[in-house]
């Protein structure tokens, strides 16, 4: 009874430190603002469990579609396409943000003038 009173009251009402009492866990109390360490990450996730024997499914074949299509690509069309598409996008980009900075440049001048009106 002394030593649970020579204790303080956030010692006696934590219950982490009474979770320790009563456990026996560690003799040594992590206060709390004492970092708390987590447990370390396996280096590689572990592999993905083998499918069952004869199984086959229609993502197998799309799988297999797939990879028939791929070969008929011409890569460098394609690059040219999305590089297009990029340089469309990014110019839709760069018209937009005149066009919002425009009309924010328009509404502050609603606002000031409002405000000096208001002032006079």
């Amino acid at each position: 009874m002394s030593e649970e009173r020579s204790r303080r009251l956030s010692q006696i009402f934590d219950p982490l430190s009474r979770f320790m009492d009563h456990s026996g866990a560690g003799q040594s109390v992590s206060t709390p603002n004492s970092p708390r360490l987590l447990p370390r990450r396996a280096r590689e996730p572990p592999p993905p469990p083998p499918r069952p024997f004869g199984h086959s499914s229609r993502l197998d074949e799309l799988e297999y579609e797939l990879a028939v299509a791929e070969a008929d690509v011409n890569w460098q069309e394609r690059c040219l396409e999305l590089q297009l598409e990029l340089h469309r996008s990014r110019h839709q980009a760069t018209r937009v943000r005149d066009m919002l900075r425009d009309k924010v440049r328009l509404i502050l001048k609603t606002i000031q003038s409002k405000y000096v009106t208001n002032l006079l």
